[in-house]
């Protein structure tokens, strides 16, 4: 049985489940950002059943195994679990080991298909509105070793994919049980095979009559014009990709592989090819000084406004397992009580950047870099005040004042923030 705190946050559910199940072994699975969360859950489960097995396992355990056994678990497991954790369910714990590397599976098709039923919760969760979109994850793997990312030595070498046929298989699946019509491929890369996803979007073609949406992650220099052309055909309309820095030399210690110039050709091919760019910044990184940071948002700012690119900024969480985390304190400091690990609050401080300083960049590289032609449109917002006094005396229109009154507001201090900051 599965109890996912994405769908159910309740730790009252949790326990009801829980005492009417009654099982003999509960595994948790953590990323570091969930570890504190694994903690407590492991603490109340132990209150509830003092005699059942606990076990541990995700990438946050991987890393750092002795947590697992602090925060009151039986046996850990590092790296995959498919094969390790159906031994251990079959053969019974080992007897002198508390801490069990899974070995990775070889063949992803090896893994038995979900059921529709398994599905189905998260066809909910994942929906916009009236519109259905659901995450598929093709392959597992990165060739890549960024210093912010868990490290080589603590993942399988090279990338496993689940086979093309099915993946397709799946989709029409979803696409007929469901009717959702809108994936996201959430490879760490995407667009690793040329061959392979050419390949992917001629069977796309062939096997479905609607039009089916598509968006997905690559690296800066995978792919090319002519694939992008043929992706944007097969219905692929957005593609993100790390860019991470806007400094050749911050994105050499960040052991990216890329460089500015290729970041911008590759920005070129995807936006001439029509498909949508979301790409993605770090900041505070080691080494960093107020005007890398600064030259960070900059760059965010003009790939924004020349290939109207979707800008998202964070900070840098220096990770156990990452590279970055065995020498993060050698070049800044963590904030007092800030070891949250979640990208959007401010934690590490390299030595030479102030605390103001990033969050105010970061706050200018979010608000510029995402809101193509609107904040410099005097147009919209005098078209807004307009509406605004035409409906303020108009009976039953409450609601749509107040919500007009609200988008001006923003707009209004967008504006004003752009200003100030022009003027600079």
């Amino acid at each position: 049985m599965i109890f996912d705190r994405q769908l159910n946050t309740s730790l009252k559910k949790l326990k009801e489940v829980t005492l009417t199940y009654k099982p003999d072994v509960i595994g948790i699975s953590a990323m570091t950002s969930q570890s504190y969360d694994a903690k407590l859950i492991m603490k109340k489960v132990r209150e509830w059943m003092p005699n059942i097995i606990i076990i541990v396992g995700g990438v946050h355990f991987t890393a750092e195994p002795q947590d697992g056994l602090d925060y009151g678990a039986d046996y850990v497991f590092r790296g995959e679990g498919e094969k390790s954790l159906l031994d251990f369910m079959n053969n019974g714990p080992p007897k002198d080991n508390k801490i069990i590397w899974g070995e990775p599976l070889e063949n992803l098709n090896d893994i038995p298909n979900l059921t529709m039923d398994d599905v189905k919760p998260y066809i909910e969760m994942l929906r916009w509105g009236p519109i259905y979109y659901f995450v598929l994850i093709g392959s597992r793997g990165c060739p890549y070793n960024c210093n912010f990312c868990l490290g080589k030595d603590q993942r399988p070498k090279g990338i496993r994919y689940h086979s093309i046929e099915r993946i397709i298989d799946f989709i029409s699946q979803i696409v007929e049980k469901f009717d959702v019509h809108i994936f996201g491929f959430y490879d760490d890369i995407f667009v690793m095979k040329n061959s392979r996803v050419r390949e992917f979007c001629e069977k796309i073609k062939k096997e479905f009559s609607i039009p089916l949406k598509f968006e997905c992650f690559t690296h800066v220099g995978h792919g090319n014009s002519e694939l992008y052309r043929i992706m944007h055909q097969s219905g692929f309309t957005r593609m993100s990709f790390g860019v991470e820095h806007g400094n050749d030399r911050i994105l050499s210690i960040m052991d990216k592989n890329i460089t500015i110039a290729k970041i911008k050709e590759t920005c070129r091919q995807i936006y001439k090819a029509g498909i949508k760019l979301h790409l993605t910044y770090v900041l505070g990184n080691i080494t960093e000084t107020n005007e890398t940071i600064t030259e960070t948002v900059n760059f965010a700012i003009y790939l924004h406004n020349k290939y109207k690119a979707r800008s998202y900024i964070s900070f840098m969480q220096p990770l156990p397992g990452a590279p970055i985390y065995k020498v993060a304190e050698q070049y800044g400091y963590y904030l007092p009580k800030k070891r949250i690990f979640q990208n959007i609050d401010l934690s590490y401080i390299p030595f030479n950047v102030s605390v103001k300083h990033m969050i105010k960049e970061r706050k200018r590289g979010m608000i510029m870099g995402n809101y193509y032609g609107l904040l410099r449109s005097y147009k919209m917002i005098k078209f807004i005040h307009f509406l605004r006094i035409k409906t303020k005396n108009i009976w039953g229109k409450k609601i749509l004042i107040k919500r007009i009154n609200k988008i001006a507001l923003i707009l209004e201090a967008l504006g004003r923030y752009t200003s100030k900051d022009k003027n600079k």
